[in-house]
């Protein structure tokens, strides 16, 4: 066994011993909010409100985004084909496909941290900007955070889904930057 499944299985382990019937139950609910469903459901009814606000721009960064986050996942599974953890007992049913990387928290990540970024680009600068950035990359990490709980990730695909995930929002952020697109338009300062 290769030192980092050895440090996968014995965080498993341990994060197993230490369920608790009342947290189980939150992680639960928690872990749903990443399901493909509810993340179709949240890019689409934010692309739409941006489109419905005069944003159509963010609206495509946002739909682009997520469509980008789903094939980086599925594509990263068949390459690596990693299978699910066998070793601790699942707390919802195990889904089909490989373990690496965690869907939940790549898609999770990038959704939710790409609308909260988005919607701190509208905002005047001050708390509500930081809060809406920190809400959405918060939510991606708690959704993530379910997985190795429910006994249905290795922690590192969970790390791995987190990295390529908030790479997409920081790219979603930075294409919806109003400098990019003067940038773009003026050609490099000299």
């Amino acid at each position: 066994m290769d030192s980092l499944e050895a440090w996968d299985l014995g965080i498993l382990y341990d994060v197993a011993r230490r369920r608790q019937p009342w947290l189980t139950d939150v992680f639960r609910a928690v872990t749903v909010l990443g399901d493909p469903l509810a993340l179709v459901l949240v890019a689409t009814l934010g692309t739409i409100a941006f489109a419905v606000a005069r944003r159509s721009r963010l609206a495509a960064i946002l739909a682009a985004t997520a469509l980008i986050s789903w094939g980086v996942e599925w594509g990263v599974k068949a390459l690596v084909r990693r299978p699910r953890p066998g070793s601790v007992e699942y707390l919802i049913p195990l889904p089909n496909g490989p373990s690496f990387p965690s869907g939940h928290a790549l898609c999770s990540m990038a959704i939710y941290g790409t609308l909260g970024l988005l919607l701190a680009h509208e905002l005047r600068p001050g708390w509500p900007r930081y809060l809406a950035g920190g809400a959405g990359i918060a939510l991606g990490l708690l959704i993530g955070a379910t997985r190795p709980y429910l006994g249905d990730h290795y922690p590192t695909d969970v790390v791995a889904g987190w990295c390529a995930g908030l790479a997409c929002a920081l790219l979603a952020s930075t294409a919806a930057s109003p400098n990019v697109a003067r940038d773009s338009v003026a050609g490099p300062a000299n």
